[in-house]
């Protein structure tokens, strides 16, 4: 399985990931059960 996750602002810029990130790429990495992952732009993707 692949995961995309993009931090965006409200107006589509860039914006810097946050603790509410954090915990969001942690909860995905559970429930992959651990996954690899990369950089991807203004984000990350996972790979399980």
């Amino acid at each position: 399985m692949i995961v995309k996750l993009q931090f965006e602002s409200n107006h589509g810029g860039r914006c810097d990931r946050t603790a509410a990130g954090d915990a969001i790429i942690r909860a995905i990495d559970e429930r992959l059960g651990g996954a690899s992952w990369e950089s991807s732009g203004t984000g990350w993707i996972a790979r399980a």
